[in-house]
Order: structure tokens, then C-alpha cells, then sequence
């Protein structure tokens, strides 16, 4: 946040670490770091939302279990399955933000164990109050390869 960014004690790590010699430090933040660091030079990329089909295979890839091909009405392939989840409005709500997708793939499974089937996603972030509480910028995803089911 803003907050950290500014803080001095943050400035001085930063300075650390870029001073080192051959060390490459990435940041990635909401704002930028908003002053220059000795030594270094900031690079601002302004990362846009995953695509809907990003997004589920992103959810899909980072769900703690396995997908079935049922959970999603007339799927018939992982490839169907992927592109039927993208237009599912568990799917709209995380806005492409990975954060989001990360922590909702988290909430298909309960606490106990239980599998939370992917059509009670949307209401089980809502309840939850998730998406409400998470920042609206979106964040940076390594790569996105499905686990959807084949």
C-alpha cells in the first residue's frame, strides 16, 4: 500500500538491495515507489485485468483440488469446461485481478475439507465478503497453464 511504500524504514531496505552488485530487484505495488533509490532506476508497468479465459484457467490452475468436468453444466472437454467457466459470474466477479482469483480458489474448499462445488463460488465470495475486501488493482500471474479437467 501507499502506506509502506513511503515508509522510511521500506525506502532504506530498497536502497539495500539495489545498491548490491548484481542483484535485480522486482517490486511490484499498487503506486509507484514515487522517489528515485541510488543506484536504481524504477520501471513503471501498468498491468491490465486477465481476460475472462485467463482468469478461469488461472482459477483453475491454482484450485487446491481437482475439477470435474459435471461442475460446469454441458461441459464436455477441459477446453469446453475452461471456456464455459469464463463466462460464469464467479468468474466476472474477480474482475481478472489474480489476487482474487487466488484467494477464491482457496474457498473451494471449506475449512474442513469440504469440496465448495464451483456454482456456489459466487455466493460463498459474496458471503464471505471477499471481493469487497480486496484491492481493485490488478496484480501481477506467473504462467497460466490450466488444471482444468481433461
Amino acid at each position: 500500500s501507499t502506506q509502506v511504500v513511503g515508509h522510511d524504514a521500506f525506502l532504506a531496505l530498497l536502497t539495500a538491495l539495489v545498491s548490491a552488485p548484481r542483484m535485480r530487484t522486482l517490486l511490484t505495488a499498487v503506486a509507484p515507489v514515487g522517489q528515485p533509490l541510488q543506484g536504481a532506476a524504477e520501471k513503471v508497468v501498468e498491468l491490465l485485468p486477465l481476460s475472462p479465459q485467463n482468469t478461469a484457467r488461472l482459477l483453475c490452475r491454482l484450485s487446491p483440488r481437482a475439477l470435474v468436468l459435471s461442475e460446469i453444466e454441458g461441459a464436455t472437454s477441459g477446453a469446453d469446461f475452461v471456456r464455459r467457466l469464463a463466462r460464469h459470474p464467479a468468474v466476472a466477479a474477480l474482475r481478472g485481478n489474480p489476487s482474487l482469483v487466488k484467494s477464491a480458489a482457496l474457498r473451494l474448499v471449506d475449512l474442513d475439507g469440504t469440496h465448495v462445488p464451483l456454482g456456489e463460488l459466487h455466493r460463498v465470495l459474496v458471503t464471505e465478503g471477499e471481493l469487497a475486501l480486496r484491492s481493485r488493482s490488478p496484480s501481477t500471474a506467473s504462467e497460466l497453464s490450466s488444471r482444468a479437467p481433461s
